[in-house]
């Protein structure tokens, strides 16, 4: 297994752990490995150099990528979509322009993985539309940065 950390203004992050024998993790195993690794490693050795080890919760909520308006767009088309045709509708492509506005208004720190995750693992959309409007909220953001920056 491979565990990967980044530093970043004194805070050391685990960024991902990556399996070698096993296709991918668990939830559960990820945590439990990070959990594993934090007491037998880190706990350890963080006074010495003057720091604190901290696991933060294993779940964000979408607030923390959005504001609450943004979430609330974003949960209202994914509730009244039909997760067989994404966007498709074209009231369900209305509710998720006015999302794509919003995101970009108040430039929201999502990215698009996260998005899909939320859908899939939050929302219950099936993995494959939940990439397509993965792919659609980066085209969207990119699209909007342009016409921003040719005004």
């Amino acid at each position: 297994m491979s565990l990967f950390l980044t530093s970043d203004h004194g805070e050391l992050r685990v960024t991902n752990i990556v399996p070698q024998q096993v296709g991918q993790l668990t939830r559960g195993q990820y945590n439990a490995i990070l959990d594993e690794f934090t007491v037998r490693y880190i706990g350890p050795v963080a006074p010495d150099f003057g720091m604190d080890s901290e696991l933060t919760a294993d779940r964000l909520p979408i607030t923390h990528w959005l504001s609450e308006e943004a979430a609330k767009r974003l949960a209202r088309f994914s509730r009244a979509a039909n997760k067989g045709t994404g966007s498709g509708h074209p009231l369900d492509l209305e509710r998720w322009l006015a999302f794509l506005i919003q995101v970009h208004r108040e430039r929201a720190t999502l990215d698009a993985y996260t998005l899909s995750r939320w859908l899939v693992e939050e929302e219950g959309w099936p993995e494959e539309k939940a990439s397509d409007l993965a792919s659609e909220f980066e085209f969207g953001r990119d699209l909007l940065k342009a016409y921003d920056a040719a005004r």
